[in-house]
């Protein structure tokens, strides 16, 4: 209970911190590292995914492992990701400001959920955005099946995959 009252401070301070700062006057990085950094943490933003998480799945896991192996706290490995991630973010002229903010936001959820999930990393979770009739019918078969929306993504996921060649 302890350890999911952190996650959910954690993950409402950032995104309070990455909202901030983006919807004043365009994109900014609200806040920064102070701190000084332990030696090998400077090169962590070259482990992150430029733009997409998926593009590189093992870049944040990969972070995550250096960050604890110098020894920080939970709380500093998920502070150190985002700010090495959010001058990244920054940068990428693809993007509008309400893009960038919604890229920080999930960053954030997903640096919290390594961060957190890494020691039981059993489960990979996938942020999916669904329309909302889709949303409706997963949770209609999911209540008939009586098992959580969850549970039901994930089972017809390998229903269907166990179909493919």
């Amino acid at each position: 209970m302890r350890a999911a009252s952190r996650v959910l401070a954690t993950l409402s301070l950032s995104s309070l911190l990455i909202g901030q700062g983006a919807w004043a006057s365009g994109f900014e990085c609200g806040w920064q590292r102070t701190a000084d950094l332990p030696a090998g943490i400077q090169d962590i933003a070259s482990l992150l995914p430029v733009s997409n998480l998926l593009d590189r799945p093992g870049s944040l896991n990969a972070a995550v492992d250096k960050l604890r192996q110098q020894g920080l706290s939970k709380t500093q490995i998920i502070d150190n990701l985002i700010g090495a991630y959010c001058p990244l973010v920054a940068k990428d002229t693809t993007l509008n400001d309400a893009q960038k903010t919604a890229l920080m936001q999930h960053f954030s959820l997903q640096a919290t959920r390594s961060v957190y999930a890494i020691e039981i990393a059993d489960r990979i979770f996938l942020d999916v955005p669904l329309a909302p009739d889709v949303v409706d019918a997963v949770n209609a078969k999911a209540r008939a099946a009586g098992i959580s929306p969850q549970d039901w993504v994930a089972q017809a996921i390998g229903k269907v995959l166990a179909t493919q060649p």
